[in-house]
């Protein structure tokens, strides 16, 4: 391809690449591991614009950190750019601007425009072969992490809220007063909310009640994600979740009675009840 540097905003493709590193860094630790073990690579893009000719160029690292960036002066800047430690390319996908539009948006096989002439590949023949399934693979990710926060902010909106709560009251706590609950309770726990007409969905949380703990308390996902061990798994529907957030519903009354499961460490699952009703009881301590 010959052509001058062109600015980000010629190329068509610029706002899908902007959306993927958006997405990419929004992805959990899991499935960012799964696309590198799938791709293990680090794809560099040469894109030239069907107007002006001039040339634009994107590197994806899917070696280890998984994460994108965009150059105006070559492949080996941008990777500069990356601070890769991979110190190279795998593979060069060369392609015009709407051919690599269409190929992102998975309107165009990679490796039907490979065959067609429309795009050329130079480097490691084996690592551009897994551009296409990475991309699928990405694409059918991002959609589920999509349907699942759409979840979240609606059918589960009261338990989102609720955990905001607790968040927002342990943030006001000193911090002898922060560490003296995290001493008390000191467990990891994995919340597991599920939706009252329909068990079969549900939205995970962990709290990170752990002795020392200085970062935040309630994480989105599985504690797997956090790279976390949880003590306890605590299964409930949202409904009893209000009601024991209430203090209309105890804990071992809910677990006697069926309403609660617990899986783990069943004796550090007592103290759950006081961390449940920490936004009530500042609440009351408000009014006296």
């Amino acid at each position: 391809m010959t052509g001058g540097p062109g600015s980000k905003d010629e190329f068509q493709c610029a706002p899908l690449f902007l959306s993927l590193s958006s997405k990419l860094n929004g992805l959990d630790q899991s499935h960012k591991q799964q696309l590198i073990e799938s791709a293990n690579g680090v794809f560099g893009f040469v894109t030239k614009s069907n107007k002006t000719n001039k040339l634009a160029y994107w590197v994806i690292d899917l070696k280890k950190n998984p994460q994108l960036t965009w150059s105006e002066e070559s492949i080996n800047n941008a990777l500069k750019q990356l601070d890769s430690k991979h110190g190279r390319v795998d593979v060069v996908v060369s392609t015009d601007d709407e051919t690599l539009l269409q190929i992102l948006r998975g309107k165009i096989n990679a490796m039907q425009a490979f065959s067609s002439g429309k795009l050329r590949v130079k480097g490691s023949m084996a690592v551009g072969m897994r551009l296409e399934p990475t991309l699928r693979a990405f694409r059918t990710k991002t959609k589920a992490k999509t349907a699942s926060t759409s979840q979240t902010n609606t059918k589960f909106k009261a338990t989102e809220n609720l955990l905001g709560e607790m968040k927002a009251v342990i943030k006001t706590f000193s911090q002898e007063e922060r560490q003296k609950l995290l001493t008390k309770v000191n467990l990891i726990a994995v919340l597991k909310v599920t939706n009252p007409e329909n068990s079969n969905e549900s939205v995970t949380y962990t709290l990170n009640l752990s002795k020392g703990n200085t970062g935040e308390v309630v994480l989105n996902g599985p504690a797997s994600d956090h790279k976390l061990n949880q003590d306890i798994t605590v299964t409930v529907n949202q409904k009893d979740f209000e009601l024991l957030s209430s203090g209309k519903l105890n804990g071992q009354s809910a677990y006697m009675r069926g309403k609660l499961k617990l899986q783990g460490n069943i004796f550090k699952a007592m103290s759950l009840d006081d961390v449940f009703q920490i936004a009530k009881k500042q609440k009351l301590k408000a009014k006296l």
